[in-house]
């Protein structure tokens, strides 16, 4: 299982893996948080048993992954209208590393009204 994924793990995989024309953004960023969450939750999974219901089931007991990256826990739950991600920070890429320039702040955004 993996443990804490952290924002400088995110760019360093984006970086050696990526072309150099991907972007590096939290679009992509997002992408690696969403396989980095399956991972952890299918790798709980015994091989042999492995079909929709069980992955179903596993991501919907992700309750605990842990990341730098958002500023609130990531879930996946059983909703019609849902947005696990309601909180975020801003980061920069400056000579390789990254840099925070906003921590952890709730999105201001009319459609998360009802949430």
């Amino acid at each position: 299982m993996l443990g804490l994924v952290r924002a400088p793990e995110c760019l360093f995989v984006r970086c050696r893996a990526g072309k150099a024309k991907d972007q590096r953004n939290t679009f992509s960023q997002a992408g690696y948080l969403a396989a980095a969450a399956a991972t952890n939750a299918l790798l709980k999974l015994n091989p042999s048993t492995i079909d929709r219901g069980a992955t179903t089931h596993a991501f919907r007991n992700i309750k605990t992954f842990r990341t730098d990256i958002p500023s609130s826990a990531w879930y996946l739950a059983r909703a019609i209208n849902r947005n696990a991600i309601h909180s975020s920070s801003v980061a920069e890429i400056v000579n390789g590393s990254l840099v925070t320039r906003r921590s952890c702040f709730e999105a201001i955004d009319p459609d998360l009204a009802p949430f």
